[in-house]
């Protein structure tokens, strides 16, 4: 199917020290209301990024860590997670955050289509309301 366009918002808060990132996001997915939560940090031991992500579609959870670039600016994170409405498990999928400027950044997530090629599943930009 062509991408949906919607809008939504989403609040980041620093926790505990300064060591992780919550995010609460809100808006319209797929004509209906969609609510998420996310927690991400950076793992010093493991020396990884990770998120862990919930939302109310589903009664699963996401879970993915990776590495930053040379610059710091693109992370990309990979995982697996259940697909609900498939019934698949641990379906595969990668993340990549592009940090833009302090008030702006993209996350693009990528998943394996039905040929098995990975496709673009879901973008969103940020940008922070001042």
């Amino acid at each position: 199917a062509p991408m949906d366009s919607s809008t939504g918002t989403s609040e980041s808060k620093w926790l505990l020290g300064g060591r992780f990132v919550s995010e609460e996001v809100s808006g319209i997915m797929g004509g209906m209301p969609f609510h998420g939560m996310g927690l991400t940090g950076y793992d010093n031991y493991k020396q990884l990024f990770f998120n862990i992500w919930l939302d109310e579609m589903s009664t699963t959870y996401m879970v993915c860590s990776g590495q930053a670039d040379s610059t710091g600016k693109v992370i990309t994170l990979a995982g697996t997670y259940e697909d609900y409405m498939t019934g698949a498990k641990a379906q595969p999928f990668k993340s990549i955050t592009r940090i833009i400027s302090n008030d702006k950044h993209v996350y693009e997530m990528y998943m394996p289509g039905p040929d098995g090629k990975e496709f673009k599943s879901f973008e969103a930009t940020y940008t922070r309301i001042k």
